[in-house]
């Protein structure tokens, strides 16, 4: 009964919650990105620890994308307010799917460079590969907004 009063009197905007939680999956990546790359300028290592935490993060991060991605999909089909703006919703949603995959593959991205060893140079397809994820993540920032 409560659910449907609130979702009748007081719904919740479906893509404000996907909102917050799209910006901590831009924000976070880049600022790792930030560290790895001051590593590797400075060649120094980053902590034992510095892949696994990245890791726990972005995980963090993706549930709460998926979680949002739910709850989008369950206001604009079960609260009639919503019901008008099912196309700009599911736009929404496939957009945050495209997001979910570009943050995996920041990961993989970050977990190679961040394991290579300090005393070598990186390969060029590696260094291409790190600014092209940033480039993305900052469109993505940029689009956001």
């Amino acid at each position: 009964m409560a659910y449907l009063i609130s979702a009748l009197l007081l719904p919740l905007s479906p893509l404000a919650e996907r909102a917050d939680v799209r910006r901590t999956l831009i924000t976070r990546p880049r600022r790792r990105l930030d560290e790895l790359d001051q590593s590797l300028r400075l060649h120094r290592k980053l902590g034992q620890t510095w892949v696994p935490d990245t890791w726990e993060e972005l995980q963090d991060a993706l549930a709460g994308l998926t979680a949002a991605r739910r709850a989008a999909h369950l206001n604009a089909r079960a609260v009639p307010r919503w019901w008008l703006r099912r196309a700009a919703i599911g736009a929404e949603i496939r957009r945050s799917e495209e997001l979910d995959l570009l943050a995996t593959s920041v990961f993989g991205v970050m977990r190679l460079a961040a394991t290579m060893p300090r005393d070598t140079a990186l390969p060029s397809s590696l260094c291409a590969a790190i600014a092209e994820v940033d480039s993305e993540l900052a469109a993505q920032a940029i689009d956001q907004t």
